[in-house]
């Protein structure tokens, strides 16, 4: 595969190149967070209040 833009599995190296907008990027670091945080309050270790002023920042 000598095309740059398509990806060898055998290569560990290969590089992958996408462009994603900034809107993408930043929903997905959102979405990631809230992730986080839900797990951390499932683990008990934020408290209610914590997780929603957590989630209601933007």
């Amino acid at each position: 595969m000598n095309d740059k833009n398509s990806y060898d599995s055998n290569n560990a190296n290969a590089s992958i190149n996408c462009n994603v907008s900034k809107e993408v990027k930043d929903s997905f670091r959102r979405m990631y967070k809230c992730g986080i945080y839900k797990e951390l309050h499932k683990r008990k270790l934020l408290s209610d209040a914590q997780l929603d002023a957590l989630l209601s920042l933007k």
